[in-house]
């Protein structure tokens, strides 16, 4: 993905994937080191971020950069088989 386009995607898509990863490690650290009483602040904490990474995945900032790698690839179905197919456009 060398396109403005393309390095527009992987861009957002890398920023999903941080907030999935953040969730991750606090989910793991949920299960293995979290104090007692602190169930409702990690609950919270995890809600926020599946918001947020919801928020990402629907934008249709994720949208249109998604339409505009297609539209680049169109002759290409390597570099579209690399754009994300579980996005849910709004």
């Amino acid at each position: 993905m060398g396109s403005d386009a393309a390095q527009r995607l992987n861009d957002l898509w890398g920023e999903i994937a941080d907030i999935g990863t953040a969730a991750a490690l606090l989910g793991w650290d949920q299960e293995t080191h979290m104090p007692p009483g602190g169930a409702a602040g990690r609950a919270s904490v995890m809600a926020t971020l599946a918001g947020i990474a919801h928020a990402k995945l629907t934008s249709p900032e994720l949208a249109d950069a998604i339409d505009a790698v297609e539209d680049e690839a169109e002759d290409d179905p390597v570099r579209l088989a690399v754009v994300p197919r579980d996005v849910v456009h709004s």
